[in-house]
């Protein structure tokens, strides 16, 4: 997600509701903050990047994905630079922008693809076709979105003529009369197709119209082309992603069983089709993109806020009691995310902060190796974690590359900005400088952590004077009782899963307190099984064998008006942790599903879902 395109209103034809936060200017202090911390000592400050870039010398693939890790960790890398900047860091990514650009021949080509092996048709669209399911125009499209979000941030015209080149060469010989888009590679489509968001920010960067009537054709192949996947038009019936393509076909084994509505490729021709919204204003396209929102929140997204079974869409918000090792592939976690905060800044509507705080806090963190330097291909609902330490590019994998892409987009969404003033979508302990409308904002969250403390104070400070301006508090969904007060004076009615708009001159030293109903909450299956599990606050609690003994066990909760009585502890390496009371008036221990499992292995096998008999 190129970040400076939202300043590219002259070309836009729709302004966003809410806007990212600048770069530099947000610390998160809490969870968000040590999993950002870790990552950045883990990974994005001492990894070698320059072993993604050797591929794109040597160019020796005819088939594989050597050629999407460069973007991804340079994209990813670009947002980390944005949370903690630092003159070492940036020497990291001039070099690394330097080293790719130095790999593209004179025709503008950047690949890791041999020449005759590059944009290979695969007519049938699966997985079966041999060396036909390239990933080529896939890898191009993560070089893309790194140049631009490169030249966003350093308005370097090397940059950009690198950017005009390298697609100017894939619209020459993918195009009509020539290739169609949506018969390269593999998913039918959908990979070769999600090109359609760097093409769109690269319109936003030159104002070039031939990149928007690019764009635009590959929104029509989806219905011209043969393979006909038919997004656009799907999405707008309200079809169920599961049901866009075919469902598992018993007769395919393993991974090709898994059934052909792959998430994370569709998720991104999505997120592009919004880009296309803003350059258009083509009402279809904002509609689109909801409905296919819409219809994952719905049908696929699990407690802990991800959802896929083999990285396909499955249906998986009914059966989520099952036990596999292929839950939430982190990659549809971070692409889920990444959708979210597109339509949250487009539309201001609370309900994709919301889902991105349970992602984020739950699905996405747990994933995360506690030095940072890795993240699980895919996080089980209940078992056992899998380390999966595997490599396709001497040290990353997919999983690895996206899980910081979907992280370091956190502080842009806790801390926004519209015309009306502010913007308060995350509350735990953190620090903000925003602008205004008319002036500048320092705020300071603390005090909170949702376990010992239910209430945020906001501090306000910075200005210049008595200004006028909003600030809009996000009231989440799992608080069904707030309370705020502005220098101690309640401000009257809070609606849960609604933006409290506070309208006033604000001052130095304004104080506005936030009091939560953290309670712990029972949750039934909506599968129907039976079965409950615990959420505390935006927390999915979880039993971890190293903390109980029976955490494999039946249990019955004390349960009175949907919540349970829950008493905090404090557990090393745990972010929440709590001892639940059951009807026998014995307790159990469940801690917050983002530090369980976090052995990797079976002495912490983790339940999430708890039967009662």
């Amino acid at each position: 997600m190129a970040i400076a395109a939202q300043d590219s209103g002259s070309i836009r034809k729709v302004s966003d509701t809410f806007n990212f936060s600048e770069p530099y200017n947000v610390e998160m202090r809490g969870v968000m903050g040590n999993a950002m911390n870790a990552s950045l000592a883990g990974d994005k400050l001492v990894f070698d990047s320059d072993t993604l870039i050797e591929p794109f010398r040597t160019r020796p693939e005819t088939r594989y994905w050597d050629c999407e890790f460069w973007g991804k960790w340079f994209t990813g890398a670009l947002l980390a630079y944005d949370y903690a900047p630092s003159p070492y860091f940036k020497r990291r990514l001039d070099k690394s922008i330097a080293s790719l650009m130095a790999t593209q021949d004179a025709e503008g080509s950047i690949t890791t693809y041999q020449k005759e092996h590059e944009f290979k048709l695969n007519p049938k669209g699966w997985l079966t076709e041999g060396d036909k399911n390239s990933w080529d125009l896939w890898g191009r499209k993560y070089t893309l979105l790194g140049l631009i979000d490169y030249y966003c941030r350093t308005r370097d015209p090397k940059v950009l003529e690198s950017a005009k080149r390298h697609t100017d060469y894939i619209m020459a010989q993918v195009c009509d009369g020539k290739k169609d888009i949506v018969q390269i590679g593999c998913w039918f489509g959908c990979a070769s197709t999600s090109i359609l968001e760097p093409i769109v920010l690269l319109y936003f960067e030159t104002g070039d119209k031939k990149y928007l009537n690019y764009a635009e054709w590959i929104v029509g192949q989806w219905e011209r082309s043969p393979l006909k996947p038919d997004l656009l038009n799907k999405a707008l019936k309200g079809e169920e992603v599961f049901d866009m393509f075919d469902h598992p076909d018993p007769k395919y084994k393993g991974y090709l069983g898994g059934g052909k509505s792959k998430a994370y490729e569709m998720g991104s021709c999505f997120e592009g089709l919004v880009e296309l919204y803003r350059a258009t204003g083509n009402p279809l396209y904002k509609k689109a993109a909801e409905n296919h929102a819409k219809s994952i929140r719905n049908t696929e997204i699990n407690v802990v806020g991800s959802g896929s079974i083999e990285e396909r869409w499955i249906n998986g918000k009914f059966i989520q009691t099952n036990r596999s090792a292929e839950w939430d592939e982190v990659c549809v976690t971070a692409t889920w995310i990444k959708i979210c905060a597109q339509l949250l800044r487009l539309t201001g509507e609370q309900l994709y902060a919301d889902d991105i705080e349970l992602a984020s806090y739950n699905a996405l963190i747990g994933a995360e190796f506690k030095g940072g330097e890795w993240w699980a291909g895919r996080t089980v609902i209940d078992g056992v974690r899998n380390y999966e330490r595997k490599a396709y590019c001497k040290k990353v994998t997919c999983c690895t590359t996206n899980g910081p892409r979907g992280l370091f987009l956190l502080p842009k969404i806790a801390f926004m900005t519209s015309s009306d003033g502010v913007v308060v979508n995350f509350y735990e302990k953190s620090a903000a400088a925003l602008n205004t409308p008319a002036g500048k904002l320092d705020i300071v969250i603390s005090d909170i952590d949702f376990c010992a403390n239910h209430t945020a104070k906001i501090s306000l400070s910075g200005m210049s004077g008595g200004e006028e301006f909003e600030i809009a508090l996000r009231i989440p969904r799992w608080s069904s009782d707030t309370k705020v007060s502005v220098n101690g004076e309640d401000v009257g009615k809070v609606e849960c899963g609604k933006y409290l708009k506070l309208k006033r001159a604000w001052k130095n030293g304004d104080v506005i307190e936030i009091t939560f109903d953290s309670s712990t909450v029972a949750v039934k299956d909506p599968g129907g099984s039976g079965k409950t599990c615990l959420m505390h606050a935006m927390y999915v609690l979880s039993q971890d064998r190293r903390f109980e003994k029976k955490f494999d066990k039946p249990a019955k909760f004390k349960i009175k008006d949907g919540k349970v009585s829950a008493r905090a502890v404090a557990l090393k390496d745990v972010n929440a942790a709590f001892d639940v009371e059951l009807e026998d008036g014995t307790t159990r221990r469940f801690i917050d599903y983002s530090s369980a499992g976090k052995t990797w292995s079976a002495d912490s096998e983790i339940a999430t879902w708890v039967s009662e008999k």
